[in-house]
């Protein structure tokens, strides 16, 4: 068990060598950045998640109901595409109830049995990571004008 300070200690090496390592993985030949937030669609992010019992690639939406169930059906429409490229299993949760008591939806993979807390499985980590952001960013950037126009017609 670590203490509170050790643990956040050891989430800040994790993403700092999280991103060292991106930077120089053969799928990041243009030294990019994530898209992570930056979709242009508001309430629409990409997210890394990793705790002590898990890690998560994350399409989360976080709009009103009629945007957020036009962009989850939208997203739904790809499910099989998204299957035959990601090694871990995809879900799809229309209603995700976060920690916080908000509903948001959720499409991600997760990687369980691993911790952030334990060194060992970062590079496993890591590399289901970039594998898996780098698919949804790919799927992301060729239906994102369409996304938008989705979100802006309402």
């Amino acid at each position: 068990m670590f203490s509170k300070e050790e643990s956040i200690n050891i989430k800040k090496d994790f993403w700092i060598l999280f991103g060292k390592r991106t930077k120089f993985h053969k799928q990041n030949k243009d030294n990019k950045k994530w898209i992570l937030y930056d979709t242009k669609i508001k309430g629409f992010s990409l997210k890394f998640y990793v705790d002590t019992k898990s890690a998560s690639v994350i399409f989360d939406i976080d709009a009103t109901d009629n945007i957020r169930t036009a962009l989850y059906n939208e997203l739904l429409k790809y499910e099989t595409l998204l299957n035959l490229q990601l090694e871990n299993k995809l879900f799809f949760n229309q209603t995700y109830l976060l920690s916080n008591g908000k509903t948001v939806s959720r499409i991600y993979t997760e990687l369980q049995t691993i911790s952030i807390h334990n060194k060992k499985d970062w590079g496993e980590i890591f590399d289901y990571f970039i594998n898996d952001m780098t698919i949804f960013e790919d799927l992301f950037i060729e239906i994102q004008e369409n996304l938008i126009d989705i979100s802006k017609s309402f």
